[in-house]
């Protein structure tokens, strides 16, 4: 490790001793091996000199946006060693020391992928490996390079992904991200043929790259990779793996690959598409002519024809054929010998050369050679299939083909009666807890209380597939395209109840973090809200290969609906309409005639319209007006999605309302609202955009259903659906840090002192957490300025029976139960100081309505104190008035401020370890406020609770419970 010697003058510049050993003479020096990084709430975590130089040093160093990588990556929360390496999580990045010493970041979106697919702490995961480079620019993205991966960062997508191995170097080698093949669209995924691994697949912008044991590495694209993937089944099919990269012929006319059973050859002038598994040599006839004898002279005898044949391949063998095969002649001096030779399999760059000499077997005499002719096949001209030569040399004539013996197209060109399901959308009343661990890389079947938000998403999860299952079906048919399914292509034939428990699991992708994150972002910046520009951006995606889902809403916020494009015209522009033309998971196997396989959209109006199911409702949408058309690439959505509350994602908040209740209003401390003030429905155009809205605040549609309230009338074949209403979900983005600004420092100060100044070890790490109070924060951007601090959510509860609200970040966050609605106004949750561990949350009773009931379970979580969970019952809210409930900046002391008739609460809290002090008994007089807290959190058996007459005010009584 290395160690720092310093004099006295600059100890606490910024670096300190947390440990040291004084030697007995005052001009001794003091051996540094510890640095103190700035911590929020005035603490500090020790580290490494190495990773402490690294952070000072990214102040210079720049994000893709132009921020200091040091401001973006927050505050430092926590160090750990794991692995050899020496670590430390910061709010949005990590640095990590490795054991050789070197230390590197790793941030942004990178960063988040990288966490997605590794837990450095507990090594379970991908095996990536650690960082072995900085984040470095290329153009087009980012990229950074890891023990076993590299992971890359594509601008114009703003996704990551990560190659390796053989697949990585062979797209190195064809040019990687700036070669034809472009950026990396998808991780390396498996192939499965039914569901066990027989190769590795990775996709990128212009095409794929596929992998086995027996074949190596190979690329396919274009035309190639789409019959190869649409007509073939890709590499699960009968062509097999590839076994060569895309490669010209010889006169420039085609372009071929080769598989491992045949080969795929591409036509220049008109694209077609030729397959090639093996060629039948066919001598149709031959013939000899003339007479060579004395008896054939006088015509008494004619020619006996035999001739001996040679097929040369190259590369490949070389036969040699004796016709007639059975040996001799035949005996006249004409033949149709038919197929006599078979090569397999073919490759592009086989050249073909057939000779046949003739000969005239003469009993008396030798025989004659009648004559010898030959010809040569190869790619540019189809190996001669089906344009016969017709040969003559001498007194021996012959005409010959190549025919070409090729499987049939596996797939109908029906694309919806082999590549899509053969049943009608069904919903699943209730998904249950094993499938939410399925479905989340960060979620158990039982969860802990670390996990405690998850009961509440828990309920948004349970009925996401209730209305119906249209985003599971069409992504795993995507999934079973991609060859990384239980099923193979086709899937037409799969049973309902053997499909099911799959894509119950793939329709609830839509609730995972990738998903909801670019919902929101496209929602925000209004793109979703433009039919002609998710039209071009669908098809932009399609084309390069990437699958897009879409997505449409009804006028309403009830109703949400998921589709495929497919089929060779899946995009088409009329003129003056668009289509695209989908499969329907509310019609499966039906064509493209009818209108609930047709997105339409009209060019001069911006709106599209849209068929849910066969002479069902039809749904409209346009530029800010009526439902949202949107769609999603299979990239962002094909492998097993985190939840949306992972704790990288600070500056993310989601707002859950559950089922029996609804939205009024949402309002933020500047006045902005979530609805257009004075709107008389509840329409995806009611929601307010532009000035005026809440910054960063998008809601989430559930496509989940044909109608997703009140009965669903629907066709005979189809399941009657009976779903209540459905809950709420959102997404705000843009919160500054609960810490406030990151700390920010720009130059490194070698350290020095004589012992005599740094004895006592208090005072030598006292110094830096004094200097640290004085560094400099980083100034917010504009966004992050405008981001609300308090957020008042007015929800309509028209039953007493109770409905569930929530709302978390990584710092802090709540869930309450709340009954007693039915009556009177709208119920009002206030949440202010967003984010930040001393978060507070109100709940009003509206005047002249009843009472509420709630429980509330709040979350503190702090770099010093962990997570703390406290969990308050029995709270009455009275007409009229307000109950509050936050922790204190600590993160581990509750304030309770009762606004309403004396009450007698039930109090659990839950210190970080997991140690709980069961249930207390707390009685809070009406007006007052309760200040709570444990001794020790470790072992919170007994709490100390002080009543006193207003936060902040003066203690009135103190008693333990």
């Amino acid at each position: 490790m290395e160690t720092l010697t310093a004099p006295a003058a600059k100890v606490g510049d910024h670096i300190a001793a947390e440990t040291a050993a004084a030697s007995a003479a005052s001009s001794a020096a003091i051996t540094l091996t510890r640095a103190l990084l700035p911590a929020p709430n005035g603490g500090t975590i020790p580290v490494s000199p190495t990773i402490y130089r690294e952070w000072v040093s990214l102040a210079g160093a720049r994000t893709a946006t132009g921020e200091s990588v040091q401001a973006s990556l927050g505050w430092p929360l926590r160090a750990f060693t794991a692995r050899g390496a020496e670590v430390v999580y910061f709010e949005h990045g990590m640095i990590v020391q490795r054991p050789d010493g070197r230390a590197y970041a790793v941030f942004g979106t990178i960063y988040l992928h990288y966490r997605d697919l590794y837990d450095i702490e507990t090594g379970k995961g991908l095996a990536t490996g650690l960082p072995t480079s900085e984040e470095e620019a290329i153009p087009g993205g980012r990229r950074q390079h890891f023990d076993n991966v590299d992971i890359y960062w594509h601008a114009a997508t703003n996704a990551a992904f990560e190659v390796q191995g053989a697949i990585r170097e062979k797209w190195l080698a064809l040019g990687g991200s700036g070669g034809f093949l472009g950026y990396p669209i998808s991780d390396e995924q498996p192939v499965l043929a039914h569901g066990h691994e027989i190769g590795r697949a990775s996709r990128f912008t212009g095409g794929s790259i596929f992998w086995s044991p027996q074949t190596g590495a190979y690329s396919v694209h274009g035309g190639i990779l789409d019959a190869y993937v649409h007509s073939y089944n890709g590499p699960i099919g009968p062509l097999g793996f590839p076994v060569s990269d895309e490669t010209g012929s010889p006169r420039g006319l085609k372009r071929f690959s080769n598989f491992q059973h045949g080969c795929l050859v591409w036509t220049a002038a008109n694209g077609r598409i030729d397959t090639y598994t093996a060629l039948d040599v066919f001598v149709q006839s031959m013939n000899g002519s003339g007479s060579h004898t004395f008896f054939e002279s006088i015509g008494v005898a004619h020619v006996w024809l035999y001739a001996n044949a040679t097929i040369a391949s190259h590369p490949g063998s070389t036969q040699h054929i004796h016709l007639p095969q059975k040996g001799g002649d035949y005996g006249q001096p004409s033949a149709t010998p038919g197929q006599i030779s078979t090569i397999a399999p073919v490759r592009g760059e086989m050249s073909v050369t057939v000779t046949l000499d003739g000969w005239d077997h003469n009993i008396s005499t030798s025989d004659t050679h009648l004559g010898s002719v030959h010809a040569t096949f190869g790619v540019d001209d189809d190996f001669g299939v089906n344009v016969p030569k017709q040969l003559n040399d001498g007194d021996f004539h012959a005409l010959l083909d190549m025919r070409r013996r090729s499987i049939d197209n596996p797939n109908d060109p029906n694309f919806r009666r082999v590549e899509f399901w053969g049943f009608v959308n069904k919903g699943t009343p209730e998904l249950t807890r094993e499938q939410y661990g399925q479905t989340f890389s960060d979620v158990e079947s039982q969860e802990s209380s670390a996990h405690w938000f998850d009961n509440l998403y828990y309920d948004v999860f349970k009925g996401i597939a209730a209305g119906g299952n249209c985003f599971g079906m069409c992504l795993e048919s995507c999934f079973a395209e991609r060859n990384d399914s239980l099923f193979s292509e086709p899937i037409f034939p799969v049973a309902i109840g053997t499909a099911m428990p799959e894509i119950n699991v793939k329709q609830a992708y839509q609730l995972g973090a990738p998903f909801i994150d670019w919902y929101a972002a496209n929602m925000l910046s209004l793109r979703f809200w433009d039919p002609i520009a998710v039209f071009e951006a669908a098809r932009a995606s399609w084309q390069s290969g990437d699958l897009p889902l879409i997505c449409l809403t009804a006028e309403n916020l009830s109703a949400g609906h998921c589709v495929r494009p497919c089929g060779p015209n899946a995009f088409q522009d009329l003129g003056t309409h668009l289509v695209i033309h989908v499969a329907n998971p509310n019609d499966p196997g039906t064509t493209d005639s009818l209108l609930a396989n047709q997105v339409i959209i009209d060019k001069a109006s911006n709106t599209y319209s849209f068929a849910v199911w066969d002479g069902g409702p039809v749904w409209h949408g346009g530029k800010l007006s009526g439902g949202i058309m949107s769609w999603v690439p299979f990239s962002a959505v094909c492998r097993q999605p985190r939840t949306p509350f992972w704790e990288a994602l600070v500056g993310v908040a989601l707002i859950l309302l559950g089922d029996g209740a609804a939205t009024v209003q949402m309002t933020d401390d500047q006045g902005n609202t979530l609805y257009k003030p004075g709107r008389t429905g509840t329409r995806w155009d009611d929601l307010r955009t532009g000035s005026g809205s809440i910054h960063g605040l998008a809601r989430i549609p559930l496509h989940d259903a044909f109608l997703s309230r009140g009965p669903l009338v629907a066709p005979a074949n189809a399941v009657l659906l009976q779903k209540p209403a459905a809950p709420e979900l959102y997404r705000l983005a843009g919160l500054p840090s609960p810490y406030g600004p990151s700390p920010h420092v720009d130059s490194f100060t070698p350290l020095g002192a004589p012992a005599a100044a740094v004895l006592d070890r208090k005072a030598a790490v006292a110094a830096p957490v004094a200097a640290m109070a004085s560094v400099v924060g980083h100034a917010l951007s504009a966004a992050i300025a405008r981001a609300p601090s308090r957020i008042e959510h007015a929800i309509s509860a028209p039953s007493a029976a109770p409905y569930r609200w929530g709302f978390h970040t990584s710092g802090a966050g709540v869930v309450a139960t709340v009954s007693g609605g039915g009556s009177g106004g709208h119920d009002g949750i206030v949440i202010e100081r967003l984010g930040a561990p001393d978060q507070r949350t109100s709940l009003s009773a509206p005047s002249g309505g009843a009472t509420r009931t709630a429980q509330i379970a709040l979350r503190s979580v702090t770099p010093q104190a962990g997570a703390t969970s406290f969990t308050i019952d029995n709270v009455t809210v009275p007409a009229g008035t307000t109950f509050a409930a936050s922790a204190l900046p600590d993160g581990k002391t509750l304030q309770l401020e009762n606004g309403g008739a004396d009450a007698t609460l039930a109090l659990h809290v839950q210190g970080p370890t997991g140690a709980a002090s069961g249930t207390k008994t707390l009685a809070v007089p009406a007006g007052k406020t309760a200040v709570i807290a444990a001794a020790d959190l470790n072992a919170p058996a007994e709490l100390h609770v002080s009543i006193v007459s207003a936060p902040g005010g003066a203690v009135e009584r103190e008693l333990r419970i």
